[in-house]
């Protein structure tokens, strides 16, 4: 649960500027955009959580858009590049 407390403690540090809002934005990953540019451990946790899905550069993944799901890209630096729906 104190993972949990972090991730939107992280999340919820500022608003999302407008450009970076989805308009189907299905899985919520607008409220995350603050994540970019953090260590890779945040998305670790989040995935531990069951909150999202974690993409490094290695990482094998399925073709399948799941617009619930959130995907967090890591990349080679162990840093959040991107949080988004699919």
């Amino acid at each position: 649960m104190k993972h949990i407390a972090l991730i939107a403690a992280l999340a919820a540090t500022t608003t999302p500027a407008l450009a970076e809002l989805n308009l189907n934005d299905s899985c919520g990953a607008s409220r995350y955009q603050t994540l970019i540019g953090q260590p890779a451990i945040v998305a670790d946790l989040m995935a531990e959580a069951n909150l999202a899905r974690v993409l490094r550069p290695d990482t094998m993944t399925t073709m399948i858009y799941l617009p619930e799901r959130m995907n967090v890209s890591v990349d080679e630096h162990d840093v959040i590049t991107r949080v988004y729906c699919g």
